[in-house]
């Protein structure tokens, strides 16, 4: 493993990250980890948004060694390239296009136009839900199903097991260029089809994932973009509402049903008209980061530098309410998560630093439980958010990625959580004999717990998950609240 004659200058000495280029479409992070293990201790390792990966050493002295030894390495029949990523203190501010690598985070800049990294439009990846009892058809005995789609299509599918534990549909996200994401697709629901037919499940739609403020783009004025998707492609599409906004995921789903070739037809159109929302708001932000994965980015939490980036992978700002939905705002909210005291401190940080610059990023208000002297080190104490439930929705999961990344475990990353409730709609959470709450418990994966006393006007239901159960869970018991029948709305038809 030689360099190709380049050499690492000396005022690159205290730089810890490099970025690996030209990787294989079929190569998992974990591939990655076991091929830069024998050369140091690793802090980070990640795919980015072009495709490439961003490795961070413990020292400079691994991270130019890591550069020596990789550099034009062959790796599976491609060609390695690698860059050690200045920090931005190096940067040449004259610079129209450069990386650099700033506490935990690749950001990207550049100036004017569409001009993006490398000469790169930025892109969304195509994000799916797929019925949980049918991915394993899609992943195939030891992931060779999938491999063999990713090899064949030249595009990346990642299946989020861990984020998408206990949940009835799994989301499933395709990274690569369109066409071969598109392609990639149509591998997969032809796979979907015939597993439904062999379960006689009957036919099955296609469930694209879309941020919320980019869905008026896709209906159109008038509903005139999304009407022409569907008489081009002969497909029926609709949009999951407000209400169901967030009810799991932080994103609405877009149903579209038909028959194959329609279907990729059309999610392709709508796959266009994300990325060039995403090309336009770039270039009104010049310094936003592009979408560097299909569920959750912990850069905030570790890093807090740079502007914050939602968990469905596109960039969120509390200096822009404008990206909030009038659903969102102005309504408070209030939820509490039970904190290991082990963990309290890395939440709030050296001063105070981590839990401001939660609240900053998340536009929340959080207070930490006080510590009790007799308290046992294996107590937990309770973090209150407040705000809308956007804002509680990015608190909450700020706090949830702290938590697993400190855990030593690396395994369980459950925490019980609290969500208040009037008393007096206990009952209509909990349907007629059971029924509601049970429905919520099945479709999230969470496990809920009423108390056994009901004195106050209101009363803390707990729920006990990771991250998107108990986010899932707490959305549909507000959406039961919300509805004046107690049910859940339907989906709007275009």
């Amino acid at each position: 493993m030689s360099p190709t004659g380049q050499q690492v200058s000396s005022n690159r000495s205290k730089d810890r990250a490099i970025r690996i280029r030209n990787l294989p479409h079929d190569v998992h992070v974990e591939d990655i980890k076991h091929m830069v293990r024998h050369i140091g201790a690793v802090e980070k390792c990640e795919f980015i948004s072009d495709g490439s990966a961003l490795v961070v050493f413990e020292t400079p002295d691994h991270a130019k060694q890591a550069f020596t030894r990789l550099n034009s390495y062959v790796y599976h029949d491609q060609k390695l390239r690698v860059d050690i990523l200045p920090s931005q203190s190096k940067m040449d501010p004259s610079s129209s296009s450069s990386s650099h690598y700033r506490n935990g985070t690749v950001n990207h800049s550049y100036s004017g136009g569409s001009n993006i990294v490398g000469g790169r439009k930025p892109s969304c990846p195509l994000r799916i839900l797929v019925a949980g009892d049918l991915v394993g058809a899609i992943i195939g005995k030891k992931g060779s199903t999938v491999k063999s789609i990713t090899t064949q299509h030249k595009a990346r599918v990642d299946v989020h097991g861990k984020e998408n534990t206990g949940l009835a549909e799994k989301v499933i996200s395709i990274y690569g260029q369109p066409d071969n994401c598109s392609n990639a697709l149509r591998g997969m629901l032809k796979i979907l089809e015939e597993e439904s037919h062999n379960v006689n499940r009957g036919s099955f739609v296609l469930k694209m994932l879309a941020e919320d403020r980019y869905c008026g783009r896709i209906i159109g004025k008038e509903g005139k973009f999304i009407k022409k998707v569907k008489e081009d492609t002969d497909t029926k599409i609709t949009l999951s509402n407000m209400q169901d906004l967030m009810s799991i995921y932080p994103d609405r789903i877009i149903t579209i049903k038909g028959d194959i070739d329609g279907m990729v037809k059309a999610q392709s159109a709508i796959s266009a008209k994300l990325n060039e929302c995403l090309e336009k708001d770039m270039v009104n932000n010049n310094n936003m980061l592009i979408p560097s994965n299909g569920m959750h980015d912990s850069r905030r939490i570790n890093g807090h530098s740079g502007p914050a980036s939602h968990p469905s992978g596109h960039p969120i700002s509390s200096h822009h309410p404008s990206n909030m939905t009038a659903s969102t705002v102005g309504t408070s909210e209030m939820c509490q998560i039970s904190v290991p005291n082990s963990m309290v401190g890395s939440i709030i940080g050296a001063g105070g630093s981590i839990i401001k610059q939660i609240m900053l990023d998340s536009n929340a208000h959080v207070v930490v439980e006080p510590k009790h002297d007799t308290e046992h080190k294996d107590a937990e104490r309770v973090v209150t958010i407040r705000g809308s439930a956007d804002a509680c929705w990015k608190a909450s999961y700020f706090i949830f990625e702290k938590v697993k990344g400190e855990s030593m475990s690396g395994g369980d990353d459950r925490l019980k959580t609290g969500i208040k409730v009037p008393k007096s709609m206990v009952g209509r959470i909990v349907g007629k004999n059971g029924r509601s709450i049970r429905e919520i418990q099945r479709l999230t994966g969470a496990n809920i717990k009423l108390p056994d006393r009901q004195d106050e006007d209101e009363v803390l239901i707990e729920v006990f998950g990771n991250f998107m159960a108990t986010q899932g869970a707490h959305n549909r018991i507000r959406a039961l609240i919300s509805q004046p029948d107690g049910t859940f709305s339907r989906p709007i038809r275009i």
